[in-house]
C-alpha cells in the first residue's frame, strides 16, 4: 500500500522528461481535494483512498510527490511510514525529482500545517531555518515515541541530531518569487507549475558565519556508528556509513577552520601599529610585513626634541594564538636592539572565505635601547642614548 509513502526508491530519471499537462489531471485534482478535506476532517480512510489513487499515477510523482507525502504521513501520525520515507528523500539529497503537477489548496495547506521545507527563494536559504528544524524534530520526536519498530525509532534519533545540516525545499522554493509590481509573492512568469524539476534536499554545511554546534555533530556520529552495529544488514546501513564519513570529515574541517590561526603561526602579513613612550613623550607609527619568521617594520618617530625614521628588523622568536615575542634591531635615524611583545586581545572568528585573510587586535609592549640623533641643536652629530619603553596598538592582517 502507498508505494511512495513506504519510501521505496521510485524515482526514475526516464519520467524526469515526461511533460506534464493539468489538463489531463482532472481525476488527480479531485483525488487531491479529497485528501485535503480528509485531513481537515481528520477521516483516515478517506484520505487513504485518495493517496491509494494519487500514488498510482503512471509518471511518479506527478499527482502527489515525495514532500507532500511525507507532510500528510506526519500529519496523520503514521510514523512508521514518515521516518523511513524521510531519510529516503536525504538519501537523494543534491539530486533532481519532480514535483507534484499542482499549485493548489492542498499544496498550501501542508505547507502551512508542516512548515519545515523552506519555500523562499528571494533571501538566505538560512534564514528561519532554525524554526524549520524545530517542527521536523518535533514530528520525529513523537516518532521515537510511538508504537514503531526500534530500527526506525534508533533512525529517528540520527535525522534528529542532523536535522540542522539539511535543508529542505518546497515547491515554492523554485515557483514563487518577488514581485516588486505586485510588492508580494507571486509565481515566476517563466515556470511551468506542472513540471517542476529540482532538488528537494541538499546538504546544509557551510561553516562560513556561522557557529556549528559540534556536540550535536559529535553525538549525531555517536548514534550513527551504534546503529550501524545494531542494524549491520539495514537498508540504511550504506547511506548512513557514508554520513559517518561526511560528518567527520565536516566536523574536522570545522575545527581546523575555526582554529586558523594554527595555520597562520610563523607565516606573516601586514599591519599598522601605533607607539607611545610616556617617559620621552615620544609618538611613533610603524607598517609591520612579515615574510615567514622575518618581520621588517618602517617607523616614523617623534617627540619635542627628536624626530626621525628607521626601519626595524625583527625574527618571529615565538607565537601562539595569543602571544607573539620578536627581538629585533633598529637602522636609521635610531640604531640599536630591542625586543617586543605583543598580546592579542580580538581575533576574527574565521578567515575570509575567499582569500583566507583574518585580521586581528593587540596590545604592543616594547623596549628599545637605541642611539639617537639629538636635533635640539640642529646638528646631525649629537648622538644621545636613549632607553624607550613604549606601548602600543597594532592592527594586522594574516
Amino acid at each position: 500500500m502507498f508505494v511512495l509513502a513506504q519510501g521505496a526508491d521510485y524515482e526514475q530519471d526516464v519520467f524526469l522528461s515526461v511533460k506534464i499537462d493539468p489538463v489531463d489531471m482532472f481525476d488527480e485534482w479531485k483525488a487531491r481535494d479529497n485528501l485535503l478535506h480528509a485531513l481537515k476532517e481528520g477521516d483516515v480512510a478517506k484520505a487513504d483512498a485518495a493517496l491509494e489513487f494519487l500514488s498510482q499515477a503512471k509518471v511518479p510523482e506527478s499527482a502527489i510527490d515525495s514532500l507532500e507525502l511525507l507532510q500528510v504521513n506526519f500529519i496523520l501520525g503514521r510514523y512508521d511510514l514518515a521516518v523511513p520515507q524521510f531519510a529516503n528523500m536525504l538519501k537523494k539529497a543534491g539530486k533532481r525529482v519532480r514535483y507534484s503537477f499542482a499549485d493548489d489548496d492542498l499544496k498550501t495547506y501542508l505547507k502551512k500545517e508542516t512548515r519545515f521545507a523552506a519555500h523562499y527563494n528571494d533571501r538566505p536559504g538560512d534564514r528561519d531555518h532554525r524554526q524549520r528544524v524545530d517542527k521536523a524534530e518535533s514530528y520525529l520526536k513523537s516518532a521515537m515515541q510511538a508504537d514503531i519498530k526500534q530500527e526506525y525509532k534508533d533512525l529517528a534519533q540520527i535525522l534528529i541530531e542532523t536535522l540542522p545540516f539539511w535543508m529542505i525545499y518546497d515547491k515554492d522554493y523554485f515557483t514563487y518569487s518577488w514581485d516588486h509590481s505586485l510588492k508580494g509573492y507571486g509565481i515566476s512568469k517563466d515556470v511551468d507549475l506542472a513540471n517542476v524539476i529540482k532538488v528537494r534536499a541538499s546538504s546544509y554545511r557551510d561553516y562560513r558565519g556561522v557557529d556549528v554546534d559540534t556536540t550535536r555533530i559529535e553525538r549525531a556520529l555517536e548514534k550513527m556508528n551504534e546503529f550501524c552495529e545494531k542494524y549491520p544488514d539495514s537498508e540504511y546501513f550504506s547511506w548512513i556509513k557514508k554520513n559517518v564519513k561526511d560528518f567527520d570529515e565536516y566536523l574536522k574541517g570545522y575545527k581546523k577552520f575555526r582554529n586558523y590561526h594554527e595555520e597562520k603561526l610563523y607565516t606573516g602579513g601586514l599591519g599598522f601599529e601605533v607607539f607611545g613612550d610616556a617617559l620621552n613623550w615620544t609618538f611613533m607609527l610603524g607598517v609591520p610585513i612579515q615574510y615567514s619568521r622575518y618581520i621588517i617594520t618602517p617607523y616614523y618617530y617623534r617627540n619635542k626634541d627628536l624626530r626621525g625614521g628607521f626601519v626595524s628588523m625583527g625574527y618571529d622568536a615565538y607565537e601562539n594564538k595569543r602571544f607573539k615575542f620578536q627581538p629585533y634591531f633598529s637602522l636609521g635615524t635610531s640604531i640599536g636592539p630591542g625586543v617586543q611583545a605583543d598580546y592579542r586581545f580580538w581575533l576574527e572568528s574565521a578567515p575570509d572565505s575567499k582569500f583566507h585573510i583574518a585580521s586581528y587586535l593587540s596590545l604592543k609592549l616594547r623596549y628599545m635601547l637605541g642611539y639617537t640623533f639629538d636635533y635640539r641643536n640642529d646638528s646631525r652629530k649629537d648622538w644621545v642614548l636613549y632607553n624607550f619603553i613604549f606601548v602600543g596598538l597594532g592592527f594586522h592582517f594574516w
